[in-house]
């Protein structure tokens, strides 16, 4: 397992857009798509099961800590910029780690434990915009007004494509 997370790591430095929040967005929707009672196919049972080994298990990586085995998936750090909505409200924030369930977050306003929040990441290389569902778990105090916020990621993220739409005509005339 640990092979194919240094196999993984060279795509999770990509600079367009973290690899690791495509993976949390595939995973989510298609963890949604088999609640529905719509099932997977072979390949999404594969893609599925491909980044449950990813993200592994701590007591998988030789982590002995009670509270870290508990949890089923290894939170990995990034560096990634996003913004959080609630209530009419929307706030700039830095998640310094994920996984497939949650991630924590730094940079963010005062918000109650429970609270239903937004996440929205932007990639305007690739034109993709991300939107997810969160619920707080738990707020610490950092510097200032600023909080950090352990969020549970619940529901069907949306992935919004940005660009040109090309009608069938403009494609065949750029076909030739």
């Amino acid at each position: 397992m640990d092979c194919m997370l240094k196999m993984a790591r060279p795509l999770l430095t990509n600079t367009a857009m973290n690899t690791l929040l495509e993976l949390v967005y595939k995973y989510r929707q298609l963890l949604g798509k088999c609640s529905t009672g719509a099932g997977l196919s072979m390949g999404e049972v594969e893609t599925l099961s491909t980044i449950e080994s990813l993200f592994g298990r701590h007591s998988d990586r030789g982590d002995t800590d009670l509270w870290t085995c508990q949890r089923r998936f290894v939170r990995e750090n990034v560096d990634l910029h996003g913004k959080l909505r609630s209530r009419g409200m929307t706030d700039t924030i830095e998640v310094i780690n994920i996984d497939p369930n949650g991630m924590v977050c730094s940079g963010a306003p005062y918000v109650e434990e429970g609270t239903t929040v937004e996440l929205v990441f932007e990639d305007d290389e690739l034109m993709i915009t991300y939107r997810f569902k969160a619920t707080v778990k738990w707020r610490r105090d950092a510097e200032s007004d600023n909080y950090e916020l352990g969020l549970q990621l619940v529901g069907v993220p949306l992935m919004i494509r940005h660009g040109l739409m090309l009608d069938l005509q403009e494609l065949e005339l750029v076909a030739a």
